[in-house]
């Protein structure tokens, strides 16, 4: 099963559990930059810290995504109202 489904017209990135944490966000951010219409993203259990979480946040397309699940990271404040 790949990291990337297509549902329909969106896309699904289903990266739970790799433990990525801060050091590959950003290179994920910008790999996201490029996947159209992303519709799902499930980024738990990664080590993610608000650092790590802004930086995957801030290339996701709101008007496309609408389901982020960050659980089980340590993300603060600032990744918590990008989400709102």
């Amino acid at each position: 099963m790949g990291i990337v489904k297509r549902q329909g017209n969106n896309y699904d990135l289903d990266v739970k559990h790799f433990g990525m944490g801060d050091s590959y966000a950003e290179v994920l951010g910008e790999g996201i930059s490029h996947i159209p219409k992303l519709g799902n993203l499930d980024l738990r259990d990664n080590r993610l810290t608000e650092q790590g979480g802004l930086h995957i946040l801030q290339k996701v397309n709101p008007r496309h995504c609408k389901r982020i699940n960050l659980a089980d990271n340590n993300i603060g404040d600032q990744c918590i109202e990008l989400l709102c």
